[in-house]
């Protein structure tokens, strides 16, 4: 309902998608069993398409999943915070 309840909230959901996604260690480095979580986490994207670039390569797949994620958190965040808005 209020800004530190959304806090909170995100805090242990980007902690955790630090943790499986690669940026607090190499997602080669993750135990395998614990490895196929990383596709499930921005980070992990995010930290695939830079090396894409870097490798002088144009990250499709990364840019694309990262564009679609952001287009369906804004459509949900428009619906369940609509009684937030007052227009």
């Amino acid at each position: 309902k209020n800004r530190n309840q959304a806090g909170a909230f995100t805090a242990p959901i980007i902690l955790a998608f630090s943790a499986f996604g690669g940026s607090i260690l190499p997602v080669e480095q993750l135990p395998k069993s614990i490895n196929w979580i990383a596709d499930f986490t921005l980070n992990h994207w995010f930290i695939q398409g830079i090396g894409k670039i870097r490798d002088g390569l144009f990250p499709a797949l990364s840019f694309g999943i990262i564009l679609l994620t952001g287009v369906i958190m804004f459509i949900l965040a428009s619906i369940f915070l609509k009684k937030r808005i007052s227009v």
